[in-house]
């Protein structure tokens, strides 16, 4: 009987394991899908960098509209080759802007456009440090 139980613990693990790895697959390609359908280009400021057990996340401030954005930009290594506090090209769902892609690869050097952007990250803190 022990034999059968750990054949069927076996067999129920490898079917959730198999699930999961179907919803990640699907939720992901939804993601690219929806970058892909409905692109929107912004620049972002690369802020910090949170670091896991084998991978970091880059931390990017960038503005759709008026509206602040603060996200996770990738799991990639990647993001290791983008310099914090530099701008870079943000490509991001118009349908839901917290859906974002960012190409580390693009830094953007124009002084008028990230200017802009960090008039309005300052702003924005200064804001909401008043007492």
């Amino acid at each position: 009987m022990t034999e059968e139980r750990k054949k069927i613990r076996v067999l129920v693990f490898l079917f959730i394991m198999s699930l999961i790895v179907i919803y990640m697959m699907t939720t992901e390609s939804s993601f690219r899908k929806e970058l892909r359908e409905h692109p929107g280009k912004t620049i972002c400021k690369y802020v910090t960098r949170d670091h896991y057990a084998k991978t970091s996340v880059a931390i990017v401030k960038y503005y759709v509209g008026d509206k602040l954005y603060i996200n996770r930009a990738s799991a990639n290594r990647d993001d290791s080759k983008g310099t914090i506090d530099n701008f870079y090209e943000l490509t991001y769902s118009t349908i839901n802007p917290n859906n974002i892609l960012v190409d580390f690869s693009k830094e953007i050097n124009d002084t008028v456009l990230t200017n802009e952007l960090e008039r309005k990250l300052q702003f924005k803190y200064w804001f909401y440090h008043q007492k």
